[in-house]
């Protein structure tokens, strides 16, 4: 079970992101930022007639880690802007297998 956001389900979404990895891995904290600007861009989106292209409940990212993240939260440059979501190591080895992912960090929209 995923984390509702804004009191909206992951399962009522169009769209859901997952990013699996760990902070402590340049190329995860990497993805993380690459993957706020998405978010930024999307929500930023506009149809020619001015309307927003996508409904704020359309999609959710999150970041799937099986770390206790406090210990990354007192450094002065720390940028979460996905839902962190942490799992046991043993179960995100599941999920892996089941999407497909042979090493991380690693993104897929599902």
């Amino acid at each position: 079970n995923l984390t509702a956001v804004n009191r909206v389900e992951a399962r009522d979404r169009q769209i859901v992101g997952l990013l699996f990895g760990e902070l402590w891995c340049p190329d995860t904290r990497d993805l993380i930022r690459r993957i706020g600007y998405l978010r930024d861009r999307l929500i930023e989106r506009r149809l020619p007639d001015g309307e927003a292209q996508w409904d704020d409940d359309a999609f959710v990212f999150y970041f799937c880690h099986t770390e206790d993240l406090e210990k990354y939260r007192r450094f002065p440059d720390f940028y979460m802007p996905l839902e962190a979501v942490q799992i046991r190591s043993e179960r995100q080895e599941s999920f892996l297998y089941f999407l497909g992912i042979q090493e991380t960090p690693a993104f897929r929209i599902v």
